[in-house]
């Protein structure tokens, strides 16, 4: 819908874009009129009229029946934290069936109930992107192994305590997962997670197709004995091992062996680390490499 749209069934129906905003009492305001209409209302509509919703500018449209929520792709709640429950998402997931993409930060009312929901209602996820989502556990995360086969994003940032070995055992077991996954960031992750097989060396040892690995912020789970199970993730090409404090030359080293298509590695804060485990990394470095503050040219 464009900016300038109304729905023409519906004179009570907000316009899009610049025209409304949302209040700080739950309400959407028009900026001209001072027309107000309550959000709970708002997110009653949305449910059964989803045309299109843009998250990211927190601006809201309906206007079409139920089947056109089959047209939305993308549902970004990064900036409405304050919207996210699970009896909403329960309600929208059952309107947008081809959901690709699903993006939550630091929600409020988030948790398994919602992913049990969602794996059942909207089994093609690409993209899972769940950030500071501090009630969620391996068994809300696993019903998405079995709901949803194509996930090729999986982002879990500052995720729960609740996280454990057993979910990235399932993860690296799964049938079809494994051969998908391009993108896996568990920056900052549960620090109930280990290293090894189960654990996070599942992950290295049974996912060879990633691409992109960001385990930063793990300093007791990352570590050079980590670094020896990723002899198996021939595609990896983006690794950020920032804050990983254990992780010395020997770590480097390996990786360097181990890695061939590696292009970017990031080292922020790694102390132990010297001239001699960055020197080896170049000396492996198929083309252009980026080691975080240090630009080099093979």
């Amino acid at each position: 819908m464009d900016g300038g749209a109304r729905c023409e069934e519906d004179s009570a129906c907000v316009e899009c874009q610049d025209n409304y905003l949302p209040g700080n009492r739950g309400e959407v305001s028009k900026k001209d009129n001072q027309v107000d209409v309550t959000l709970d209302d708002q997110m009653e509509s949305l449910c059964d009229h989803v045309q299109s919703v843009d998250l990211d500018s927190r601006s809201l449209c309906y206007a079409l029946p139920v089947p056109f929520g089959a047209l939305v792709r993308v549902l970004d709640f990064s900036q409405l934290f304050y919207l996210v429950s699970d009896a909403f998402l329960a309600r929208l997931f059952s309107s947008t069936p081809c959901l690709e993409d699903l993006i939550i930060h630091s929600p409020r009312q988030f948790s398994d109930a919602s992913l049990f929901v969602r794996s059942l209602a909207c089994p093609h996820i690409h993209r899972l992107e769940l950030v500071a989502c501090l009630r969620i556990s391996d068994a809300g995360l696993e019903s998405i192994l079995t709901g949803c086969r194509n996930i090729q994003t999986l982002v879990l940032i500052n995720s729960s305590s609740l996280l454990t070995d057993r979910f990235l055992s399932q993860l690296a077991c799964s049938p079809t997962i494994p051969r998908n996954l391009r993108v896996l960031n568990l920056s900052n992750a549960s620090h109930s997670i280990t290293h090894h097989n189960p654990g996070l060396g599942s992950i290295a040892i049974y996912c060879p197709s990633i691409v992109h690995l960001d385990i930063s912020r793990l300093p007791s789970v990352v570590t050079d004995e980590f670094l020896e199970f990723l002899t198996c993730t021939f595609s990896l090409q983006v690794l950020n091992l920032a804050y990983c404090h254990e992780i010395t030359d020997r770590g480097l080293i390996y990786l360097a062996n181990s890695c061939p298509e590696l292009r970017e590695v990031d080292i922020t804060a790694l102390s132990l680390v010297t001239d001699k485990g960055i020197l080896e990394l170049e000396h492996h470095a198929k083309s252009h490499r980026f080691i975080k503050g240090i630009p080099t040219q093979h």
